[in-house]
């Protein structure tokens, strides 16, 4: 039978997890961002990328918090 503190243990530690993979995988998206944007772009370029571009760190925080999840389901 589980208790209340061995939810609350199960939590904690599926939280640090999460973190850890977040981190990890900010960090290598942080480096695939910043190669491509030292990359020369052609012209077709996409217009919406053009029109609001986002800085370096939240472009690579949103394709971490994409990709994450995808690590926990199942």
């Amino acid at each position: 039978m589980r208790t209340h503190s061995d939810l609350q243990m199960r939590l904690e530690g599926e939280r640090l997890q999460f973190r850890l993979i977040f981190a990890a995988c900010f960090l290598c998206f942080l480096a695939a961002a910043l190669i491509q944007r030292l990359l020369p772009r052609d012209d077709f370029s996409s217009a919406a990328a053009q029109k609001s571009p986002k800085s370096i760190l939240d472009e690579a925080k949103a394709i971490a918090n994409r990709t994450i999840p995808f690590a926990f389901m199942g």
